[in-house]
């Protein structure tokens, strides 16, 4: 059911790839991540909640993926007084559609988001993260400030009334041994929410067929590709590796998709990256039969507001076999966009 991974970028990416006629090219904002590449091993103290704080070890690694155009990141987090490691893996890239820098990622507690990085004059980065605990809201600013070999790292949490409080601190230095994030780690402390548990059933390998129209006047074109959907951290998050090309673009394309649960909202929300320089998430739910997926995502492109809506139609074991596109693209009338079959090979 996650193969509609293949929808969204598809139709987002590749039309800029055919109106340039050429691939695009990492953008030179991204060197300001330069320092963070390389490994990096680090300790400190995270306040847990009353009484005194629990301490930490940390071991990262920051390495350029998808050609060029992300740094991801894989951290491991052990804490002294926890059974459970917390494991995260991220992706700083840069919007070019809307000036930004951002970054997306997911953890084994079943998070997913994406959040604007903005770098200081002291050279240190920094993101604002709106968070959701046992009911309430949260604003968390995390800080990184990179110093040659040594990186001080920071999280400050702010709750609805009274004031900021420092929740982690610490310091790493660069190490020699790389961080590798086990797709069979366990959860940290959370158990999978149902309907990402729903999406895990159809863990497997998708053959994708499709037709796709990039504007409402174009021709049809054929697509085709491959997702390879797996279960990671107990079934906490779902991760979808995607791989296709179009009729008439030699570049292959390539896409991560990490799918969990936005508890404050109620549904299941994605984010994505590929090797076009994409960066973007959605969100959505299965009908009330589970019979069908409904995925949407609003973003700019090509300078115009753009919003997509996918139907992914399943079967009863709940694999895909259809899905159904819709775009609205500037002030053009609806149309669709993307009419694709999938088949599971293993």
């Amino acid at each position: 059911m996650t193969s509609h991974r293949l929808v969204l970028p598809f139709l987002l990416a590749w039309p800029a790839v055919a109106a340039a006629q050429e691939s695009p090219q990492p953008a030179p904002e991204l060197q300001k991540y330069a320092p963070l590449i390389g490994s990096w091993h680090g300790t400190g103290t995270a306040q847990m909640g009353p009484g005194e704080p629990s301490k930490w070890e940390s071991r990262s690694t920051y390495s350029w993926a998808l050609g060029g155009f992300f740094v991801q990141e894989d951290t491991v987090v052990t804490f002294a007084d926890m059974a459970k490691p917390l494991i995260m893996r991220g992706y700083f890239g840069w919007d070019a559609e809307n000036g930004r820098y951002v970054a997306a990622g997911a953890d084994n507690d079943g998070h997913v988001g994406m959040h604007e990085v903005q770098f200081l004059g002291d050279g240190s980065m920094v993101r604002l993260v709106e968070t959701f605990h046992e009911g309430q809201t949260f604003l968390e600013r995390y800080t990184v400030k990179v110093d040659g070999d040594a990186m001080a790292f920071s999280i400050d949490m702010m709750a609805a009334a009274g004031p900021a409080s420092a929740a982690v601190v610490g310091t790493m230095k660069r190490a020699d041994k790389p961080v590798a994030v086990a797709a069979n780690a366990s959860s940290f402390t959370a158990a999978p929410a149902a309907p990402v548990a729903a999406l895990a059933r159809t863990a497997g390998t998708f053959a994708v067929e499709a037709t796709m129209r990039m504007m409402p006047d174009a021709p049809p074109m054929q697509v085709s590709g491959t997702d390879v959907v797996t279960p990671l951290f107990g079934g906490t998050i779902v991760h979808v590796h995607t791989t296709g090309k179009a009729e008439g673009i030699p570049e292959e394309y390539v896409g991560e998709l990490y799918y969990g649960y936005d508890e404050k909202r109620g549904c299941l929300h994605a984010v994505h990256v590929s090797n076009m320089g994409e960066i973007g998430e959605m969100s959505g739910g299965f009908t009330e039969d589970g019979r069908q997926l409904v995925l949407t995502a609003a973003q700019r492109f090509l300078g115009q507001p753009a919003v997509q809506r996918v139907v992914m139609h399943l079967d009863a074991s709940g694999a895909p076999t259809k899905a159904v596109g819709h775009c609205l693209l500037g002030t053009a009338a609806p149309y669709e966009s993307w009419d694709a079959t999938y088949k599971k090979t293993n």
